[in-house]
């Protein structure tokens, strides 16, 4: 009984080792990758900032050492000062070891650039020369150092800057003066980098470049009586404010020695670099609309400056689907009124801003006008549309003859078919934007007569054929059959034709005639032949 009772107990419970469920470990695979992805996302960016941090240590060094060697050699000789300035502008002057002069400067495998500027700051405790007063007893040169590197991002370049006096007269006559000229672009913000040469009547001239501040500073030697002096500016690609020209010029009037001309330093030029029009036409898509069909619209834009600035007022053609405004436009606001010809109303005028050293484009987008051609030659797949008088191409554009759009304008239209293309349909048909057009395509007809050779007569295009051969078997494959033009008059394809004996499969036996036969559209057309 009681082995009977432990036969027939319950087995005592197992312990779970079934694993995890497949829902399970999809759940815990999406966890792991979105952890992993979150700490790689962590170590790219810290590497990135450990990467930039290393370049700006090492810019800043290559900073610091460029204004050491500067310092180094600034008080070496009485005209050091006078040479540094003198050099105005230099990129990469002091090469590491085993580097060349102007070269990039490469520190643990980054190429790094030092650019340094050197000018003469000779009133101490102003914001620059330019806003500084009238005399000085003592010049400074204002030295800046600017590295960068390749891929820096949105990282600032590293910048440092010395003011180093040298001592009393060093580098200066006794009757050394200077000029401040400043130079401010199209916004009124400082203008870095412009060159300015002032000259003097006593013969003397000198050359400099604007600092950050856009001021350039200018030593002179107008003798102990004085000299008249004028600053021109340089640069080549830009352009003044007063008038539009390249290089204005201004009076200093006279300078004294032991003096600080500002004459162009409160009153600063406005210079920078001019900024282009183009003038795009579209279609009611949006898309380019074809050269020779914006030259056949007759199109004309008006483009008048609204802003400050040389005045601007003058008249375009549009020669194209886009079309440059040919003169260089000062920084500013203009208005451009499309003035289209015929029977498209013309839009209001665009206001647009012109940006220096940029192309600002201004489009015109013409309202489409509706075509429909009833009729048309045997075989007829699509229709050719060009502007009036332009001759149809394998690259005109192709059209369904039941409804398309065009601009408003005067247009040719061609055929395509089996067996043909560009056979000439009907010409100037003028639309207007909006309205559709139905053009009803004439007949043309040919009639063969005085034959009775009981051969099939057909016809192909005659650039299909060198005479006297018969024409190829891709163009026999696609010819007109012309068994009832020998009867009466048969509807054929406008254009220049051969006409070619064949048998009953289709193949060609002999040209008939010694040349090909002109079927000028619209009109019906009998050609005899011997039989």
């Amino acid at each position: 009984m009681a082995a009977h009772q432990r036969q027939g107990a319950p087995l005592p419970a197992r312990g779970d080792d079934s694993g995890f469920s497949l829902i399970e470990v999809v759940v815990a695979m999406v966890l792991f990758a979105g952890f992993a992805a979150a700490l790689l996302t962590l170590l790219l960016a810290s590497q990135a900032m450990g990467v930039s941090n290393r370049n700006r240590i090492a810019a800043a060094n290559l900073a610091a050492r460029e204004v050491d060697t500067v310092r180094s050699t600034f008080f070496a000789s009485t005209t050091a000062a006078q040479d540094l300035v003198n050099q105005g502008t230099v990129t990469n002057p002091d090469p590491l070891a085993g580097g060349t002069v102007g070269s990039p400067l490469v520190v643990d495998g980054t190429a790094y650039t030092v650019v340094r500027t050197s000018v003469w700051n000779p009133v101490l405790g102003a914001t620059s020369a330019c806003d500084g007063g009238s005399l000085f007893s003592n010049a400074a040169v204002l030295v800046t150092v600017t590295v960068t590197w390749p891929g820096m991002g949105s990282v600032e370049p590293v910048k440092n800057s010395a003011l180093l006096s040298p001592g009393k007269g060093n580098g200066l006559s006794g009757t050394a003066a200077f000029a401040a000229v400043k130079v401010v672009d199209s916004t009124g913000a400082a203008n870095p980098g412009r060159g300015v040469k002032v000259v003097g009547d006593n013969g003397d001239t000198r050359s400099g470049l604007t600092d950050d501040a856009g001021c350039a500073v200018v030593q002179l030697a107008p003798g102990s009586g004085g000299a008249q002096y004028r600053a021109v500016l340089t640069d080549t690609g830009y352009m003044d404010i007063v008038g539009g020209v390249t290089n204005p010029d201004r009076s200093l009037g006279l300078v004294l020695p032991g003096t600080l001309n500002t004459a162009a330093g409160t009153t600063p030029f406005t210079y920078d670099r001019p900024g282009h029009l183009a003038l795009a036409v579209v279609d009611a898509g949006g898309a380019p609309v074809d050269d020779a069909a914006v030259a056949a619209l007759g199109l004309r834009a008006q483009v008048r400056s609204t802003g400050s600035g040389p005045a601007i007022d003058q008249t375009v053609t549009l020669i194209g689907s886009s079309t440059a405004v040919p003169t260089d436009l000062w920084p500013t606001t203009y208005a451009v009124d499309f003035n289209p010809t015929g029977a498209t109303p013309a839009p209001a005028p665009v206001a647009t801003k012109v940006s220096p050293g940029q192309t600002t484009t201004v489009t015109l987008q013409l309202p489409a006008a509706k075509v429909q051609v009833t009729g048309g030659p045997p075989a007829l797949t699509s229709v050719v549309v060009v502007a009036a008088g332009t001759p149809c191409g394998p690259t005109s554009r192709r059209v369904n003859p039941a409804g398309f759009s065009v601009l408003p304008g005067t247009w040719d239209l061609y055929a395509d078919g089996t067996g043909y293309s560009c056979s000439p349909g009907p010409t100037s048909i003028k639309v207007a934007a909006g309205d559709t057009t139905t053009v009803a395509w004439s007949a043309t007809t040919l009639m063969v007569t005085g034959s009775t050779d009981p051969r099939v007569l057909r016809a192909v295009p005659s650039d299909a054929v060198t005479a006297p051969a018969c024409p190829a078997s891709a163009a026999q494959s696609t010819a007109l059959v012309l068994t009832d033009a020998r009867t009466a008059a048969q509807q054929v394809p406008a254009g220049s034709w051969y006409l070619y004996w064949a048998n009953a499969a289709g193949a060609c036996q002999a040209l008939v005639g010694t040349g090909p036969v002109a079927v000028p559209y619209g009109q019906a057309t009998t050609v005899a032949v011997t039989p």
